[in-house]
Order: C-alpha cells, then sequence, then structure tokens
C-alpha cells in the first residue's frame, strides 16, 4: 500500500508505482524539470502552475 498524506491511497499493485517511478528517474535529462500533482479542488493545481511559470524565468541559486 501506498498512502500519501494527500492524494490517491494505492492498494492494489503498489509495485507498479514504484516500478513507474524508477523508470522516470532513470530518464534524467538535464535541464529538464517534471512536476507531478494530484489534486481534489484546484489549490494544487494554481500552485503546480506558479511553480513552473516562476521555473520559466531566468533563475539564480543564492546561498
Amino acid at each position: 500500500m501506498i498512502a500519501t498524506s494527500h492524494g490517491v491511497v494505492w492498494r492494489d499493485n503498489p509495485t507498479q508505482i514504484v516500478e513507474l517511478y524508477l523508470k522516470w528517474a532513470a530518464d534524467y535529462q538535464e535541464d529538464r524539470i517534471t512536476i507531478f500533482y494530484d489534486t481534489m479542488s484546484n489549490n494544487t493545481r494554481m500552485m503546480a502552475d506558479a511553480i513552473a511559470q516562476g521555473l520559466r524565468k531566468p533563475t539564480h541559486a543564492w546561498r
């Protein structure tokens, strides 16, 4: 079983989710970001969209 704090609870064949994650992680590409989200309201979608918009702008790493 995979039970996140928010979202779907995978009871049947949770291994398929782990296998998909391993596939996605192995397909690493430099300078690419994938944002995964699941939502029952638009709040999470709006946050994911805001993050995506922010990533389109030039960024700097600050320490």
